[in-house]
Formats: structure tokens, sequence, C-alpha cells
């Protein structure tokens, strides 16, 4: 017979909360997971070339994902450099964090990624690769008709 051996007391969890930087660090994990899953999924291809319009066309949906990128990066920005100035406040010192550190620390939450996952996104969705992408900006990023 099998004796009864007493189960060991488990303590109570500490509360979690999440700050800013886990938010983002959540997102950007999110986001990386679904880009990869949209870059790996079978999509017919167009032609490797694109059409002035095509291009055009990129280029603006293109702005449009910088633009909430970007939008992000400011906001964290904005944030971090607030917390930072209010404990420079409180402890009555100077910042310990310049604008460069800020500027470094969002990079390497990986926004630049999520600007270069966003143009391999797009890429994919229009159907062309990225070296025609590279090509049609060579040929077409001084035209005034593509800049409009």
């Amino acid at each position: 017979a099998a004796i009864p051996m007493p189960l060991p007391e488990i303590p109570p969890r500490p509360e979690v909360r999440a700050d800013g930087k886990l938010w983002l660090k959540l997102l950007g994990g999110a986001a990386a997971l679904g880009a990869l899953w949209y870059l790996t999924s079978d999509r017919s291809r167009k032609p490797a070339g694109m059409s002035k319009e095509d291009f055009s066309k990129f280029m603006q949906a293109l702005a449009e994902e910088f633009h909430g990128t970007y939008t992000d990066v400011a906001n964290a920005f904005r944030e971090i450099k607030t917390n930072v100035a209010a404990q420079a406040a409180a402890s009555g010192e100077e910042p310990k964090m310049k604008v460069d550190d800020i500027g470094a620390m969002l990079m390497s939450l990986g926004f630049e990624n999520k600007l270069q996952m966003a143009q391999k996104m797009l890429c994919e969705k229009h159907g062309f690769s990225e070296e025609a992408l590279q090509e049609a900006q060579g040929k077409w990023e001084k035209d005034p008709d593509v800049a409009r």
C-alpha cells in the first residue's frame, strides 16, 4: 500500500504588473510571428519588374505602414523622456539618459526591424521581390509623378 505524502505548500504568486517595455516586447514578438507566418505562406509572385504605377501604389502603402511605426516610436520616445525627466526631478539630479541613449534604446526594442518587416510584408502582399523594389527605386525615385 502506498503511503500518502503531504503536498508541499505553494507560496502565493507575487503581483505581476506589465510595464511599457514588456508591452512593447510582446507586441514586437507578436508582429514578428505574424510577419513570419505571412512571409512563409504560399503565394504566387508577379514577374520581377514593377511598373511605375505599381511602384507608386507600393510606396504609398509603405508610407502608410511606416507612419504607424514612426507614430509608435514617437509615443515610446515621449513616454521614456517624460519618465527619465520625472525620475531626475524626483532625485534632484540631471537626467542620466540623453536623447541619443533613448534613440538607441528604441532601436534595440526592434523598431528598425519592424520597418524592415513592414517592407518585406508589403513586397509579399503586392507580389514583388525586394530586388524588383530596389530596381524600381533606382528607376523612379526622382520621378515627380511617383513622388506625389
